[in-house]
């Protein structure tokens, strides 16, 4: 068939899953030229479409579908075809759940070396702990995993998977323990919170007008952590965006897919 010579490609389903699928466009250039609006026409993929369901009303071959991928560049659907909703919900919550984010006042912050795994807490309060799970210095944003406890503005936050000269340690757990419950604080202080978010998803992705990047600096990450929302682009409004760009693609007319097989049986029978 087609695809033999085609090596294979691992990527992640809906679920989570790792499969194994065949790399159509290993080998193959320069079919992007039926893009172009002469051969083609454009599509807005539609909550329950398919490559095989479009191949098959505008083709009438549900086996097309792999020239609609190769046409738009498309390694596979788990990647680059748009979510259902129910898919994309799902997604969200997998990424976002159990996580929240702090963000520092920009002109406490004392430490720009923070890592993910790090374990953070705010000094005179053994009671609230997390785990960094990444940091944007851009945007002086911790997104955090809370253990225990709740982070609240103007808190002084600190790393406590530390040594007392400041290094970190592999197996911080009984030095950690010891350093909150002594009340003896590290030398790694982060800065002091500005604001906080418990739910990730709701939290600031970047700034933006009219489609358009804002620069975080220009008064509007200032105007964020005293409470403003002007411009602002959530995680979760982040993440339709980038589903939504998904669903405009190109479509080939029934002959340039035709034209399409035929060219490409001539090349893997080279």
């Amino acid at each position: 068939m087609f695809f033999t010579k085609h090596p294979f490609i691992t990527q992640t389903d809906n679920n989570g899953n790792s499969v194994q699928v065949t790399d159509i466009l290993a080998t193959l250039t320069g079919f992007d030229i039926y893009k172009n609006s002469q051969y083609s026409i454009q599509y807005y993929i539609r909550e329950g479409d398919t490559p095989e369901s479009i191949a098959l009303r505008l083709y009438n071959k549900q086996s097309y579908s792999w020239i609609i991928l190769l046409i738009n560049g498309m390694k596979g659907v788990y990647t680059d075809w748009p979510l259902s909703s129910n898919s994309f919900d799902a997604y969200t919550k997998t990424k976002y759940e159990g996580l929240s984010s702090i963000f520092f006042k920009l002109d406490s912050i004392q430490n720009y070396d923070i890592k993910p795994g790090d374990l953070i807490t705010v000094i005179n309060n053994p009671n609230i702990a997390a785990e960094v799970v990444s940091w944007n210095a851009s945007l002086s944003k911790l997104t955090i995993r809370q253990i225990k406890g709740t982070f609240s503005p103007n808190q002084t936050v600190y790393i406590f998977n530390t040594d007392l000269d400041g290094n970190r340690v592999v197996d911080y757990g009984d030095i950690a323990i010891s350093l909150v419950e002594t009340g003896t604080t590290p030398k790694i202080i982060i800065g002091d919170i500005a604001r906080v978010n418990l739910y990730e998803q709701d939290s600031l992705h970047h700034f933006e007008s009219n489609g358009v990047y804002i620069d975080p600096l220009t008064g509007y990450l200032q105007g964020y952590l005293a409470g403003v929302d002007n411009n602002v682009v959530t995680n979760y409004e982040y993440e339709v965006k980038q589903n939504d760009n998904k669903r405009y693609i190109y479509l080939p007319t029934p002959e340039v897919a035709i034209r399409i097989e035929q060219e490409y049986a001539k090349l893997m029978a080279v």
